[in-house]
């Protein structure tokens, strides 16, 4: 008989594997850290509230949400949807870093640059 445990045998696949998962889970955190540093979740949800609310009322008058929620200026509209478009591309970013051990995640090169007005934006929401 012999006191070796086969059960905790760890092959190349499965050091392959835990590699991989890590990689992923870095480049998940580091999309997430960029797209938080520019406009965090609550501004997100605000933002797409203001767009839903930003028309009056149908008889002209503002709703309650509308007087509440801060006033879209004029091109916002299209920076939120500009946001929209590159958080999708950022999360396609991260799995193209997730998927190319030669991309470090942390390298600014291969993370999309948030639209221009956006960082403004956030801040008045």
């Amino acid at each position: 008989m012999s006191n070796i445990d086969l059960t905790k045998l760890v092959t190349a696949d499965d050091k392959a594997r835990r590699v991989a998962e890590a990689r992923a889970l870095a480049s998940k955190e580091e999309c997430r850290r960029r797209i938080l540093a520019v406009v965090d979740a609550a501004t997100q949800m605000n933002l797409v509230q203001a767009m839903l609310v930003r028309d009056t009322g149908p008889h002209g008058e503002l709703g309650e949400e509308q007087v509440a929620t801060p006033t879209l200026r004029d091109g916002d509209v299209d920076t939120i949807h500009q946001m929209q478009v590159w958080i999708a591309a950022m999360r396609a970013a991260c799995a193209a870093v997730a998927g190319d051990p030669s991309h470090p995640p942390a390298a600014d090169a291969h993370w999309p640059a948030p639209p221009d007005g956006l960082a403004e934006l956030a801040d008045r929401f």
